[in-house]
């Protein structure tokens, strides 16, 4: 007879004795039967509900076993008797850590560490909360701590470097990478982060190294091939860049997904004679960036063979486009008369182009005339000042992964607010910047744009009125550069592939000027080069009156 046989004799010979069941139980747990381990344990707590120690073995197995509701109610019973038990506000982090409580579970974690404040495995818990909520800087601290506490486990160093990575400390998290590599963790994901590193410190050569390294391991990875595309586009190196560029089908990437339908890919092959409909992907920035091309692929075809699927916020936006035939908003395939299709943003690899062919004609999105003439009234009968137009976007989609790394705390604009040789145009008015926009406006007075039912079409109308739009890394850069209207894009130290690892202009839009951050974690030196920038293209050409300057002399 079995052993696991012989103890549920014993529990059937007394089942009023706990040893026996107990017995039972830690046989199930080793030999991995955990379902019935659970079982028994439900059993004895709900006979015995003031045995916490049992109740909290339960609500271990139960995490064990990613029974995360079940495991919640336990460790909430728990905190009632045994409030000053770490272990037990440790449990209740972690499992409100998975149910994404994290504000929670950060209380817990933090309560947890009030009672004992050596506690190696909840730093680390703490820190990956941190993280995740974006508070790098104190993620990164609350780890250190815990390698102290255990400085050869590899776990702690590993999510150590992932949180210098993410507070973008990359020498740091180079150098942790590296021991890492010396304690011999070295594998597909580290040398992943090695390049991903060099690359956000414009150090490409490093970075390609690196993917390259990556592949080794994994020649099949997506995410090795994909991110290599963004090192050599980056450098310009766009030929090189476009077939690696292709693996973003399948690197679980948000927003690139190749559509379902029965229509054919188009590979390259011969089109002359065939209709073929061009679908947009990602994210607006990118289809205005992109939809240059199209007049290219009409090279390839007969008049009137081709066609747009576009965002449905875009249709009128791209209605003008050489060498479109046909805009049809959305996102589903499902127009049959069309021979094959291609999403846009493989149309630089499937025509062969290069550098020297992104140049469009400037500009190469057209206003529609009704939005012009529209947003030209609005504008007429609120500025009337002589002063210059600056329209000002400090924040891209919320819905955006890197969204916070890419935009500007509104608080940290006040000094460029405080500009008053220009009308600010607050060009903010979707989900949270709508509220940061009015909150702006009762501080610093901008004029803001209406929120109501605008579309990009009216974006372009209101940006084509200015003389300048002032914007992050968003799409209203790309539609202003677009219409060739001057743009400055403010771009993070860490900027986007688009915009090459250095200089003030892109190949992409004559009109574009770049301001780039000299500093990864503070905003302030880049807001100050903007100030300097607006002193310098907007001079003030009046002289103070006298009471003017006793005024400027007595706010000095």
């Amino acid at each position: 007879m079995s052993v696991i046989a012989q103890l549920r004799d014993a529990v059937a010979r007394e089942p009023a004795r706990l040893q026996p069941r107990l017995d039972l139980i830690e046989a199930l747990r080793r030999t991995g039967s955990l379902g019935e381990a659970e079982e028994e344990l439900r059993y004895i707590v709900e006979r015995a509900p003031r045995r916490h120690e049992l109740r909290f073995e339960l609500a271990k197995l139960q995490y064990d076993r990613r029974h995360l509701l079940d495991c919640l109610k336990n460790t909430r019973q728990l905190i009632r008797s045994l409030r000053e038990e770490s272990a037990v506000w440790l449990l209740h982090g972690m499992t409100l850590s998975h149910l994404e409580g994290l504000e929670e579970a950060e209380k817990a974690f933090r309560r947890a560490l009030k009672l004992n404040e050596n506690n190696s495995s909840c730093l680390l818990f703490l820190g990956q909360v941190l993280q995740r909520r974006h508070r790098c800087t104190e993620a990164v601290e609350q780890l250190e701590r815990a390698c102290e506490l255990e400085p050869e486990n590899l776990s702690m160093l590993h999510a150590l470097a992932q949180a210098a990575l993410a507070d973008e400390r990359y020498e740091y998290a180079i150098e942790l990478l590296g021991r890492l590599i010396e304690m011999g963790m070295d594998d597909l994901g580290i040398r992943k982060n090695m390049a991903l590193c060099h690359h956000r410190m414009g150090q490409g050569a490093q970075a390609e190294k690196w993917y390259l390294l990556a592949q080794r391991l994994s020649l099949s990875d997506p995410e090795a091939h994909y991110s290599l595309a963004m090192v050599y586009l980056a450098q310009g190196q766009y030929r090189r860049a476009w077939p690696e560029y292709e693996y973003r089908w399948n690197a679980d990437l948000p927003m690139t997904q190749l559509p379902q339908t029965s229509i054919p890919r188009w590979l390259g092959e011969d089109i002359q004679g065939k209709r073929i409909l061009v679908t947009s992907e990602q994210g607006v920035g990118d289809n205005v960036q992109f939809c240059r091309f199209i007049r290219k692929l009409q090279e390839r075809c007969e008049p009137g063979h081709i066609g747009y699927i576009t965002p449905e916020d875009c249709a009128d936006l791209f209605a003008g486009i050489d060498g479109v035939d046909e805009i049809l908003p959305g996102r589903v395939l499902a127009h049959s008369r069309y021979d094959c299709y291609t999403p846009l943003m493989s149309l630089m690899a499937l025509l062969d182009l290069d550098a020297e062919d992104i140049e469009a004609p400037s500009p190469y999105l057209k206003v529609p005339a009704e939005r012009s003439h529209k947003w030209g009234g609005w504008f007429d009968a609120r500025l009337r000042s002589p002063l210059p137009k600056v329209g000002i976007a400090w924040t891209g989609s919320s819905t955006h992964s890197a969204n916070h790394q890419r935009s500007i705390p509104v608080e940290a604009l006040k000094p460029v607010f405080e500009f008053d040789r220009v009308q600010w145009v607050s060009l903010q008015y979707e989900g949270e910047a709508e509220l940061a926009a009015a909150q702006m406006q009762a501080v610093y007075a901008p004029l803001n744009v209406p929120d109501g039912k605008i579309d990009f079409a009216d974006t372009a109308a209101i940006i084509s009125r200015l003389d300048l739009l002032i914007s992050v890394d968003t799409s209203v850069a790309h539609i202003a550069g677009a219409l060739n209207v001057p743009v400055w894009t403010l771009l993070s130290r860490s900027g986007d592939w688009r915009y090459l690892y250095e200089g003030d202009t892109t190949p992409w839009y004559p009109s574009m000027r770049l301001l780039r951050n000299p500093e990864y974690r503070s905003w302030k030196p880049l807001i100050e080069m903007l100030g300097e920038a607006l002193e310098v293209n907007f001079p003030d050409m009046a002289p103070k009156s006298a009471p003017a300057q006793k005024a400027a002399a007595a706010a000095a």
